[in-house]
C-alpha cells in the first residue's frame, strides 16, 4: 500500500483527507499545536518553520510516496498583522518541503486559495492572471510558484473557504450553527462572494485528482457562487433554524473589524476540475450542506442538539 504524509492533518481539510485516504494509503499526518488522534493514521510533530533538516529527518522517517501540503498560516487579518511570519510558514516552510520531496522524487500536492486573485470580478478561471491583494493571498502564490519551479510535476489544487466538521475551532458552518443553536441572532455579509466547498467533498476530488492530473493546476470549490449572507440562509433553511436571526449587512457597516482587505468576489469557476472528475460530484450548498447534517447527526455533535 502506497505512504501517504497529510500535512496539517488537525486542519479542516487535512483531518478530510485522512478519512478519506485510509482506505488507499498507509497515511500519516503532521500537525503543529493541536495533536489530534485520527483513527487508522499515525500524527507527527511538524512546525513549517523548522529548518530544511528537520523536515527531511521527519521524510526519511515517514518514507511517503506522496505528500499533501494543506498547512499554513490562513487567517487573512493575522498575516496581515504578522507577514514576516506568514512568509516563514506559507513560503518557506513549503519551499522546505517541496525541495526535500524533490531530492526524495515524492509526488506532492499542494493546496492553494482563491486569495490569489484581487476579486474584482469573479468567477476565475485556472488561465486568469492571479493578482493577491492580501499578505496571505501573497505567500500563497509565492508558494505556488515555489512548488512549481522544484516539483514540475506537482498537483496545485486551488480551493475556496471551506466548512465541515472541523478537529479544534469552527468552520463557517459550524459557527453559523452554534450561533442559531443558541438562538443568537448574528451579522452576515451580503456583498462578498465566494465558492464554498464540504471538506470530505474536496478531500475526495483531490484524492481523485492525484490518481489521474499529476502536474496540473485545478480549481477546486464549490459549483456555486454565493453571499456569506445567502450561505447562512442555507445553513438555516437545511438545518431547521429561523432565518430570522440572520441579519444581512455590508463591508461599510462591518469593514472597520478586520485588518486585511476583504476582496469583494474570489468565487471560482470549477468546469475544468468537473470536466476530469469522474467518480466526484462537486457538491451544491445545499447538498453539501445536507451531508455535513447527516455526519453531525450520526457523530452527535453538541451543536445539533436544538433539533436531534
Amino acid at each position: 500500500m502506497p505512504r501517504l504524509l497529510v500535512t496539517g492533518g488537525s486542519g479542516l481539510l487535512g483531518s478530510a483527507l485522512v478519512r478519506s485516504a485510509r482506505r488507499e494509503y498507509e497515511v500519516s499526518f503532521t500537525y503543529h499545536r493541536h495533536p489530534v488522534d485520527l483513527p487508522g493514521a499515525s500524527g507527527l510533530a511538524l512546525a513549517l518553520a523548522m529548518e530544511h533538516q528537520t523536515v527531511a529527518a521527519l521524510l526519511e522517517a515517514s518514507k511517503p510516496d506522496l505528500i499533501i501540503h494543506t498547512a499554513g498560516l490562513r487567517s487573512l487579518d493575522y498575516c496581515e498583522t504578522h507577514p514576516e511570519e506568514a512568509y516563514r510558514v506559507n513560503v518557506e516552510g513549503t519551499l522546505r518541503l517541496a525541495e526535500a520531496a524533490a531530492e526524495r522524487e515524492m509526488g506532492f500536492v499542494f493546496i492553494s486559495t482563491e486569495s490569489v486573485f484581487d476579486g474584482t470580478r469573479g468567477m476565475y478561471r485556472e488561465d486568469d492572471v492571479p493578482n493577491p491583494v492580501t499578505i496571505y493571498g501573497r505567500t500563497k502564490l509565492q508558494a505556488e510558484q515555489s512548488v512549481r519551479r522544484l516539483l514540475p510535476d506537482a498537483l496545485i489544487v486551488r480551493t475556496s473557504s471551506i466548512y465541515g466538521r472541523s478537529q479544534y475551532g469552527q468552520s463557517l458552518a459550524e459557527f453559523v450553527l452554534e450561533e442559531l443553536t443558541n438562538g443568537r441572532p448574528l451579522e452576515m455579509i451580503t456583498d462578498s462572494a465566494f465558492s464554498p466547498i464540504l471538506s470530505d467533498n474536496l478531500a475526495e476530488a483531490i484524492l481523485e485528482l492525484v490518481r489521474t492530473r499529476r502536474g496540473d493546476l485545478y480549481h477546486v470549490a464549490g459549483p456555486e457562487r454565493c453571499s456569506r449572507y445567502e450561505f447562512a440562509l442555507a445553513v438555516a433553511r437545511v438545518f431547521g433554524y429561523d432565518p430570522g436571526l440572520i441579519r444581512p449587512v455590508t463591508f461599510q457597516e462591518v469593514g472597520a473589524r478586520f485588518n486585511a482587505v476583504r476582496p469583494r468576489d474570489l468565487s471560482m469557476n470549477v468546469s475544468q476540475a468537473q470536466a476530469v472528475l469522474r467518480t466526484t460530484c462537486l457538491l451544491s450548498v445545499d447538498e453539501g450542506l445536507k451531508r455535513l447534517r447527516s455526519d453531525l447527526e450520526k457523530s452527535g455533535r453538541r451543536v445539533m442538539a436544538r433539533y436531534l
